[in-house]
């Protein structure tokens, strides 16, 4: 067994030679007895000691505590030795983390014990360190914030990711416990979750509340794991931390979405229901609760069989809406009294976000009346034109939601924007107030951008207004910031001039919708580019990217509504460019696609400026 080498630095010799024989006694090995903090830094530069034993008070210009501070460069560990009790003193040597101190006189038994527990500490430290570099090159490359702690929480590496994330460099991430990121109310519970890691090894997908550098409280997914070493004992944690604001502010919108969609479909006339691929109802109406006599309550995860006169009939047109897409029958329905009634049923199938069918959803009216009125007045006009009204009135049914948006919400969000506004002028630091009027803005402007866009799919003019094309396009690349960090792309734009136009702001969601898809879809590529040319009274915007081209045979087709493209993987849903031609036109404008040699797509648009 190798003996630990300890350097002495004393400039009282026979107390230095004391120590050399005691810790000869204890089978130590003293590498040299120095009376000076040069020399001392000369001696652990050539002979790279396991431990430094320092006296604070030494000869010459240099004091313990200045060699001490340049020994840690040699990553050797100090133990200071000092007949002195002073406060500020112990202070600036606390600065230098030593590992440990001795006050004189001390006993033999006090020195092997500071000295054993020094070197102990050294050796696990060492250890923690050889983890660190061992992840280091994994964790820089992770998009997340990754952070390595040891068994107390204290955090001896992080990675790019973790500091942009905390807004700082590493020296002031180092050495904090990483439990003082967490905000005081969290704090608990973090503690009580590492106890079940040191039982359990990992802990997943739990949220707190965490600050960054300048105070900023942000919502964060943590994850972490034990490192272990050879034997199997625990030696560290290595901890992956997620910004979900984004999440978070998605999934609260969702919410009220779904809410606000809930209320919309329940003021609906008709009925509205809707079943899952095994035919179990998942939504359920007001107007069919009215008609069949059951609350939705009572029918939710229930076969629909259960609302048919004719269940064979039933199966026949869920069968022909899955092949078609679209089905509009006459059927029997059957009240929870048993009594029978026909409907015009309008069934279409239901796709998740991915474009995958989850269920189908049928819009019908009780036509009981209708088949009655035909059949008693099939042969008066005047009965015939009411009809013909009747169905007028449900082909009006999306511009009736539409109007419904446009107007009984955003009088609402109008208010809640106003009053919010109103506060912060008396309380301009209060976070919630902030958070709430930028969300209701964000709202009124989905909801004026809804009613715009409403406009350019019936193909009605749309005001339009003098802009700079350039500043607009700076906006949106610094809103999509956040994505672009998260695949790890870049986006560089060549706006170096203004170019003005006469337009609507909705034609921001041509380039939202470009620079979107290529995040999404071109993310191999590593980069966009946005462009701008004035040319011949046109302004031409590109936005390329360079991930896999679009077959050109695909060309004519990926801006109609609906269009997937049939080789590679998926680009979007297709409406999101069919609404793009739709706004173009309203501007009189061209778009489309070509091949970004080597590899990639070029999107554009060409505005008249005049």
């Amino acid at each position: 067994m190798i003996k630990p080498k300890i350097l002495i630095v004393e400039d009282n010799l026979p107390a230095a030679k004391l120590i050399q024989k005691q810790l000869k006694d204890k089978n130590y090995s003293v590498s040299d007895i120095v009376t000076s903090g040069t020399e001392a830094i000369q001696r652990v530069k050539q002979d790279q000691p396991d431990l430094v034993l320092m006296d604070i008070l030494l000869e010459g210009d240099m004091n313990g505590i200045q060699a001490a501070d340049i020994c840690n460069q040699y990553n050797v560990p100090v133990v200071y030795i000092t007949a002195y009790g002073d406060e500020e003193l112990f202070y600036k040597a606390k600065v230098t983390k030593p590992f440990g101190y001795l006050l004189k006189p001390f006993k033999k038994r006090d020195l092997f014990t500071v000295v054993e527990i020094a070197l102990a500490k050294y050796e696990e430290e060492q250890k923690l360190r050889e983890s660190a570099e061992q992840y280091r090159e994994l964790v820089d490359l992770s998009p997340d914030a990754i952070t390595l702690t040891d068994l107390k929480g204290i955090i001896v590496m992080v990675n790019e990711q973790m500091k942009n994330l905390y807004g700082a460099n590493e020296n002031e991430l180092m050495g904090k416990n990483i439990f003082n990121l967490i905000i005081s109310e969290d704090r608990l519970r973090a503690e009580r979750n590492v106890r079940r890691l040191l039982e359990v090894g990992v802990i997943k997908n739990i949220e707190y509340r965490m600050y960054k550098k300048d105070g900023l409280v942000y919502p964060a997914e943590y994850n972490a794991s034990l490192v272990k070493d050879n034997e199997g004992k625990p030696t560290a944690i290595i901890s992956v931390i997620k910004d979900i604001t984004d999440r978070k502010l998605a999934e609260e919108a969702l919410r009220v979405s779904q809410e606000y969609a809930q209320n919309i479909i329940n003021s609906s006339l008709d009925m509205i229901i809707a079943c899952d691929d095994n035919r179990r109802i998942t939504e359920f109406n007001r107007a069919a609760e009215e008609s069949f006599g059951y609350t939705r309550e009572e029918v939710l995860g229930k076969h629909i069989n259960l609302l048919y006169g004719n269940t064979k009939r039933g199966l026949t047109v869920h069968r022909k809406t899955i092949k078609n897409g679209q089905c509009v029958e006459e059927v029997l329905n059957r009240r929870k009294d048993g009594t029978v009634f026909p409907s015009l049923l309008n069934a279409s199938v239901l796709l998740n976000l991915k474009g995958d069918r989850v269920g189908v959803m049928g819009i019908s009216q009780d036509i009981t009346e209708l088949n009655n009125t035909q059949e008693a007045l099939k042969q008066s006009e005047q009965k015939h034109r009411l009809l013909a009204e009747k169905l007028v009135e449900s082909n009006a049914l999306k511009e009736l939601l539409l109007d419904v948006i446009t107007h009984d919400l955003k009088n609402p969000a109008g208010v809640i924007s106003g009053m919010a506004e109103i506060k912060l002028t008396e309380n301009p630091a209060d976070e919630a107030l902030q958070i709430i009027k930028e969300s209701t803005d964000s709202l009124l402007r989905v909801i004026e951008n809804a009613a715009i866009l409403s406009k350019v799919v019936l193909e009605e003019d749309i005001e339009k207004q003098e802009m700079d094309l350039t500043v607009m396009i700076e906006q949106i690349i610094k809103s999509f910031t956040p994505s672009l960090e998260r695949v790890g792309m870049s986006l560089e734009h060549h706006l170096s001039e203004a170019l003005p136009v006469k337009a609507n702001p909705i034609i921001a969601e041509v380039f939202n919708n470009y620079i979107s898809n290529a995040i999404k879809y071109a993310k191999d590529g590593k980069k966009i580019i946005v462009e701008g040319k004035r040319k011949d009274n046109f302004i031409t915007i590109v936005v390329k990217d360079f991930g896999s081209s679009i077959p050109e045979e695909e060309y004519e087709h990926i801006f109609e509504k609906n269009i997937q493209l049939k080789t590679g993987e998926k680009r979007g849903r297709g409406l999101g460019l069919a609404i793009v031609k739709r706004i173009a036109d309203a501007h009189n404008a061209e778009v489309g696609v070509k091949t970004n040699e080597p590899t990639g797509n070029i999107f554009y648009i060409k505005i008249p400026t005049k």
